[in-house]
């Protein structure tokens, strides 16, 4: 009797074999795997500033305000911030949220009236904190005319130069933040320190994990009317 062998090539039985015995879940969540990577990599040094923590914070940004101006915006009192010289980030930060970080009040017995005023103390809208955010609607790029034209919209008065002229920056460029949506944490994120050399009315991003320990938070908080 002749027995008929049919040949098989190499190639072929390993992937009879790779078919046969691949796992049921063989597809790879490469996101999933970086953030578990990272995730133990945070367990084992907890001061480590990951990458994969600064990837997905790092490049949001928040801008400090006196504790009325913060209020005032999230109130809808003025709507565009007025900036310096922003760097390309900034410039294309829109569509985007931004935080809202507290200072010390501009005048502490006026501005404590002024919040007051709003049913706030300095519990619910303590200095030193994340309080809210806004959407970034539009950034753009501030002459005589315009700033004039928006004037109740900065509350910074008509004359563009002469509000260079009064902040020291004779020679730079004004841009305005048109923000909208203004949502307020409860409970706000406390005993946050914007990094060293930031002043009122400057953007700023997370810069050591304390700061991304605090953006996280507060971005991740559930607002259900948002």
């Amino acid at each position: 009797m002749t027995v008929r062998v049919r040949k098989v090539g190499y190639l072929s039985t390993l992937k009879d074999i790779t078919e046969k015995y691949k796992p049921k879940n063989s597809k790879l969540n490469f996101s999933q795997y970086i953030k578990d990577f990272y995730t133990q990599v945070t367990r084992v040094n907890p001061n480590e500033y990951s990458a994969y923590h600064q990837r997905g914070f790092y490049r949001h940004l928040a801008v400090s305000l006196s504790i009325e101006e913060a209020l005032g915006m999230l109130m809808g009192e003025y709507t565009t911030l007025v900036i310096f010289d922003p760097i390309n980030h900034e410039l294309n930060y829109k569509n985007s949220k931004l935080l809202i970080h507290t200072l010390d009040f501009y005048n502490s017995e006026e501005g404590k009236k002024y919040i007051d005023s709003y049913e706030f103390n300095d519990q619910t809208f303590p200095s030193y904190a994340i309080v809210g955010w806004m959407a970034v609607e539009k950034i753009f790029k501030y002459d005589e005319k315009s700033f004039a034209a928006d004037k109740d919209l900065h509350l910074l008065g008509e004359s563009l130069l002469n509000y260079k002229n009064s902040c020291g920056y004779e020679g730079s460029d004004v841009w305005g933040i048109v923000l909208k949506k203004p949502i307020f944490l409860n409970p706000p994120i406390c005993n946050v320190l914007q990094p060293e050399g930031i002043n009122n009315g400057e953007l700023w991003g997370a810069e050591d994990l304390s700061h991304l320990e605090a953006f996280d938070i507060a971005l991740q908080a559930k607002v259900e009317y948002e």
